[in-house]
């Protein structure tokens, strides 16, 4: 079994500016809204209007005039059949080299504008389509900025071209997505930081490395669950390397990990699972990917104590829950197309999203069956929701998505109810259709004890109830407030699941995912243990089951010694952990 391995290949980088100054404008989060007049082939083939409608975004507030820089023929083919015909909108009928020969901006006037532009005090840029367009433009206008256009974000040859020139990028998504990134099986990521929508492209990676981020953030928990090796928090990861290059990154030295120049030679280390030691207290695994559950099946364990809706919903849904429901309302024909394509071949697109969930969590409950798999509801923040399609339409803007509109909350909200009784018809699926009932439920982020009644309520609205055919529920106790009054929960549950990673930053108060109070980040402080074995006590008093699903008995086989010492009943980890932390919980239950 590997246990922890460096990996050699290229880099790819996906910056994520905070802060971006522009000439003398310094644009953030709190900027006024930075306006881009789009001029485009608006000028209909006229010099003198492209210079008034200079004049006229000056006058509506503009800040940016943006160019679009080709040639018809780099652009596209004189291709005269039905391929090359538009079929919709104003030149429907026509050729689209006839659109592009019309509506481009000839080169030549590029310098005009531009001086025009920076004559009425504005910024002038371009969207380039090719190399010698890139070219032409350092030449002869000399932009602050590029603009990518999304169609070509996999035109690396162009993005290199743009890259020598030092300058900042925006990058366009429109009609890409993440799946759209050129990242080959056994590229190294290089990025700010990762989210739920990175996902994919992650599950390609042989090594993973971030600006940002703690011990806890989406990157090192999805790295550890997918055994790739992760390096979280380096500040300037982005910055000192580069696409195309070799190098060797290695968490097989310590807690810092490493990151050394060319390909570094390494050993293998193998353990045969015929000589580990058995353990009173029972182990569980946390497992993310369906696709990964039968291998992970084949580790000692004694089931799953944390599988993650949000990891199925993003790899066999990737649509928001609102936006399947109700994209017809939208108006938003590219987003109806995108969710067409998605459902094609399903019923409707609540079949769709019930039948792919439903697929997901049983390939993991089967995989484990007939052992218990505890199945955490959808835990997605509200930024998270936003990055899946059609998501901008249904996620509000939160200024601490961590602790905003997320789990329990959301779920009995007028506004999200019947997705949350989606994910309910699709658990219902799993345990009375298909028969796999090891499946128990636990319930994320639940502030009060109302809260639980208001989602107990719901699910039974959806034909889930607490206790019939054998349904258990847990509660994911990862709140100050459900330790504090852990008597009054346990009273309408079946089990707590201590989750370590939220807990310990909301009882030290600090952003888990920030490099900057990483170092105070530790399951081990005083105050997140002396919680975790009050709740304990109140368990073993009310005749409650408690085990834990965090990340901390993962990385420190001290801190699972801990818990066992304290009397907990069962510890969750991740499949890379699960070697060191039998040997560490039968050492200490040997003494």
């Amino acid at each position: 079994m590997k246990i922890n391995s460096p990996v050699c290949s290229r880099t790819f980088f996906r910056p994520n500016f905070k802060k971006l100054e522009i000439l003398s404008r310094i644009l953030d989060e709190k900027s006024a809204p930075f306006v881009v007049a789009e001029l485009s082939g608006n000028h209909g083939g006229g010099l003198d209007k492209a210079l008034k409608l200079v004049s006229t975004a000056k006058e509506a507030g503009a800040d940016v005039i943006k160019l679009q820089t080709y040639r018809p023929d780099t652009i596209t083919v004189k291709g005269t059949d039905d391929r090359f015909m538009l079929k919709t909108g104003l030149w429907k009928g026509r050729l689209l080299h006839e659109l592009y020969e019309q509506a481009m901006t000839p080169w030549e006037w590029h310098p005009l504008i531009a001086k025009e532009a920076r004559n009425q005090g504005m910024i002038c840029f371009s969207s380039p389509f090719d190399e010698s367009a890139v070219d032409f433009l350092e030449e002869s206008m000399q932009p602050a900025l590029y603009k990518v256009a999304s169609f070509e974000i996999n035109h690396i040859p162009l993005l290199e071209e743009i890259g020598k020139t030092k300058k900042p990028v925006i990058v366009s998504t429109g009609t890409a997505n993440i799946k759209d990134i050129d990242f080959n099986d056994g590229d190294v990521l290089v990025t700010e930081i990762t989210d739920p929508d990175w996902e994919p492209i992650m599950k390609k990676a042989s090594a993973i490395i971030t600006n940002k981020g703690g011990r806890t953030c989406h990157a090192a928990i999805v790295a550890r669950e997918m055994g790739v090796p992760a390096i979280v928090g380096t500040e300037n990861g982005t910055e000192v390397l580069f696409n195309g290059e070799e190098f060797t990154v290695s968490c097989a030295e310590g807690d810092v990990g490493k990151v050394y120049e060319g390909i570094v030679p390494f050993k293998l280390k193998k353990t045969k699972l015929d000589n580990l030691p058995t353990t009173k207290t029972p182990i569980m695994l946390n497992v993310a990917s369906p696709d990964l559950a039968f291998k992970f099946a084949q580790i000692p364990n004694a089931g799953v104590g944390l599988a993650r809706e949000e990891f199925i919903i993003n790899n066999y849904i990737q649509a928001h829950p609102l936006a399947l429901l109700k994209h017809k309302e939208l108006e938003d024909e590219e987003l109806s197309e995108k969710i067409r394509v998605l459902t094609r071949g399903f019923k409707d697109e609540e079949t769709f999203f019930i039948k792919r969930l439903s697929y997901g969590v049983a390939k993991i409950a089967s995989a484990f069956y007939p052992k218990q798999a505890i199945v955490r509801l959808s835990d997605f923040k509200s930024n998270e929701y936003y990055n899946l399609l059609g998501g901008s339409y249904f996620e509000p803007t939160e200024e601490n998505p961590m602790i905003g509109w997320r789990g329990a909350s959301r779920y009995y909200s007028k506004q999200y109810e019947y997705a949350f009784g989606m994910e309910c018809k699709a658990i219902k699926r799993v345990r009375d259709k298909m028969g796999l009932t090891n499946v128990t439920i636990m319930i994320p982020f639940c502030r009060t004890v109302e809260e639980l009644q208001k989602v107990y309520k719901v699910m039974k609205k959806y034909g889930l109830e607490r206790g019939k055919d054998g349904l258990q529920v847990y509660l994911m106790a990862e709140l100050p407030s459900n330790i504090l009054m852990a008597e009054e929960f346990a009273e309408h549950i079946d089990g707590f699941s201590i989750g370590s990673n939220d807990l310990t930053q909301l009882t030290l108060g600090l952003d888990r995912d920030s490099s900057l109070v990483a170092h105070i980040y530790d399951e081990r402080n005083p105050a997140v243990k002396r919680s975790i074995s009050n709740l304990i006590k109140v368990a073993k008093q009310t005749k409650t089951k408690v085990g834990i699903c965090g990340q901390g008995p993962s990385d420190y086989p001290d801190f699972a010694q801990f818990l066992v010492e304290e009397g907990i009943d069962t510890i969750s980890v991740t499949p890379d952990s699960m070697l060191k932390t039998i040997k560490a919980i039968a050492k200490i239950e040997n003494k």
